[in-house]
C-alpha cells in the first residue's frame, strides 16, 4: 500500500504533515525535492512509519554521492571523457537550482509558513543543509520512481503536482531476481512481482540499473566491468527496415540484447525481423554464438586499458596512481562507444548464422473498398 512508501500518504502521518503536504502540492518545487525533504524529516523523526525502510538506506557518510564526483581532487587530472564532465555538471546544476528553488518557495509562502510556525508545525530549518539535502536527493535519484499525476491518487484534499510524485518502495534495492513493479494510483498500492521464486534464506543483492557506465559513474559512483550496455554490435547490411536506433550510434544493437538469457523474439524485433517457423531455438543458439564472438573483444579490467594515453596530465600522473576513480574513468573512456562489426571473422560468422532464422516481416496492406461506381 502507498502508506508503506515515501509519499504524501506517509507524510500525513508525520508531526510535520502540514509542512510536507504544502511542499508536495507546490507546482514550482521539483518533485524530487519535495520527496527529499520528506525523507530528511522522516530520517530525523522518532517513530516514523518509514523507519524500517529508512534503515535499509545508505547512511549519509556512506553514500557515494555521484552528483559531487567532479569535485574529487583527482578528477582535475582527467581530460578523456568530456561527456562525464557535462553529465556531472548538468546533474549538479539541477541540484543547485532545486536547492535555491526550495528556499524561494518558502519565501513565497511566507504567510503559510508563519502560520505553521505559530502552531509549532514547522520543522527546524537547520535540518535542510546543503549536505543533508544532497544526500536525500541522491537517494531519490537512485531509488525513486516518478509517477504521473493522472489518474489522481485517492487522497482527500490533496492535489498532486503536474510533474507527478516520486515514490520509494521498500523493495527498491532488492534485485535478487528481476522485479516487475507497477503502481495503481486509484487503488493506492504498488505491486512488485518477482520473475522467479526467492527461496527462504537466500542472499539479497543490490540491483544495478540497466544503464551505461557514463550514467552509472556520475549518478551512482561505480561502474560495471564489462557493461554490456556500453558495447554495440554493428548491424550487417542485410538488416534493413525500421530500426530501433542505439542512443549514440544508429544501426547498432547493444551487446546486452544478445547476452545469455536474452529473448530471441525481442532481438528479432530489434532487427525489425520476424522469426522463421520453428526457428526460435536456432536463433537463440546463434545469439549465444554472436555474444561469445563479441565478448572476447571487450575490455574487462585495468590491464586491458593500461596503455591508453592521455588519461592524466603528465605532471599529475603519479598523484593519481592507484585512484579507483581514475581507473573507473579510464575504463569508461575506453569501453564506452565500442562498436564490434563484421570485420571480426567470428562475429561475421555468427551474424550469418542468425540470418538463417529470421526474415523480413510481411508488409500488410489495407484492402480499401472500391469507390462507388468503380
Amino acid at each position: 500500500p502507498f502508506i508503506a512508501t515515501l509519499g504524501p500518504e506517509t507524510a500525513m502521518k508525520s508531526q510535520w504533515a502540514d509542512f510536507l503536504l504544502m511542499l508536495y502540492q507546490d507546482k514550482d518545487l521539483p518533485g524530487q525535492f519535495a520527496s527529499a525533504i520528506h525523507l530528511l524529516i522522516a530520517a530525523d523523526e522518532d517513530g516514523s512509519v518509514l523507519e524500517p525502510m529508512i534503515r535499509t538506506l545508505p547512511l549519509h557518510e556512506e553514500l557515494n554521492v555521484g552528483m559531487s564526483w567532479d569535485r574529487h581532487d583527482n578528477m582535475r587530472a582527467v581530460n578523456m571523457v568530456p561527456q562525464l564532465a557535462k553529465l556531472g555538471h548538468d546533474i549538479q546544476e539541477f541540484f543547485d537550482r532545486g536547492y535555491e528553488r526550495f528556499w524561494a518557495v518558502l519565501d513565497m509562502k511566507e504567510k503559510e509558513v508563519k502560520q505553521l510556525k505559530k502552531k509549532k508545525k514547522l520543522p527546524n530549518y537547520t535540518l535542510f543543509t546543503r549536505g543533508n539535502l544532497l544526500w536525500a536527493v541522491s537517494v531519490l535519484m537512485t531509488r525513486a520512481v516518478n509517477l504521473p499525476a493522472e489518474p489522481p491518487i485517492n487522497l482527500p484534499n490533496f492535489l498532486a503536482p503536474v510533474q507527478g510524485l516520486y515514490r520509494i518502495i521498500p523493495t527498491s534495492d532488492v534485485q535478487t531476481c528481476t522485479l516487475i513493479v507497477s503502481f495503481n494510483n486509484t487503488g493506492g498500492y504498488a505491486k512488485a512481482i518477482a520473475s522467479g521464486d526467492i527461496p527462504a534464506g537466500a542472499q539479497i543483492y543490490v540491483g544495478a540499473p540497466e544503464i551505461e557506465n557514463l550514467d552509472l559513474l556520475v549518478q551512482f559512483g561505480y561502474i560495471m566491468r564489462p557493461n554490456l550496455f556500453d558495447i554495440s554490435l554493428a548491424f550487417p547490411e542485410w538488416v534493413t527496415g525500421k530500426l530501433i536506433p542505439h542512443p549514440r550510434t544508429p544501426r547498432c544493437a547493444r551487446l546486452s540484447q544478445v547476452a545469455p538469457g536474452s529473448q530471441a523474439v525481442v532481438f528479432a524485433d530489434v532487427l525489425n525481423m520476424t522469426i522463421k517457423k520453428d526457428g526460435e531455438l536456432g536463433l537463440k543458439q546463434a545469439m549465444d554464438e554472436l555474444f561469445d564472438a563479441a565478448i572476447v573483444h571487450v575490455p574487462i579490467d585495468d590491464k586491458d586499458v593500461e596503455d591508453i594515453a592521455g588519461t592524466c596530465n603528465a605532471e599529475e600522473e603519479d598523484c593519481n596512481k592507484g585512484s579507483q576513480l581514475i581507473r573507473d574513468v579510464t575504463y569508461t573512456a575506453v569501453s564506452s562507444g565500442t562498436i564490434i562489426g563484421e570485420g571480426v571473422p567470428e562475429v561475421a560468422a555468427a551474424w550469418k548464422e542468425i540470418r538463417k532464422y529470421v526474415e523480413a516481416p510481411v508488409e500488410v496492406k489495407d484492402d480499401l473498398p472500391a469507390a462507388p461506381g468503380k
